[in-house]
């Protein structure tokens, strides 16, 4: 899988974090991000890591000078 659609998937039951799929009952969302996060995940230092790097990729550290 690129870089570019690793976030990108079809299975909204995947977590963003790990990457394993998991059923209903263990579905949580992080409000940061808005992806689906698994309970083994939830608050590790992974998930923080994660949800860094997909808040840096979003204007690749480039802050917009009209906000």
């Amino acid at each position: 899988m690129n870089k570019s659609n690793k976030y990108v998937t079809k299975n909204t039951n995947k977590c963003f974090v790990c990457h394993t799929d998991f059923n209903q009952a263990d579905l949580t969302l992080n409000h940061k991000v808005l992806l689906f996060v698994c309970t083994n995940c939830k608050g590790t230092e992974n998930e923080n890591k994660e949800i860094e790097v997909l808040l840096k990729s979003l204007a690749d550290d480039f802050i917009c000078g009209c906000i």
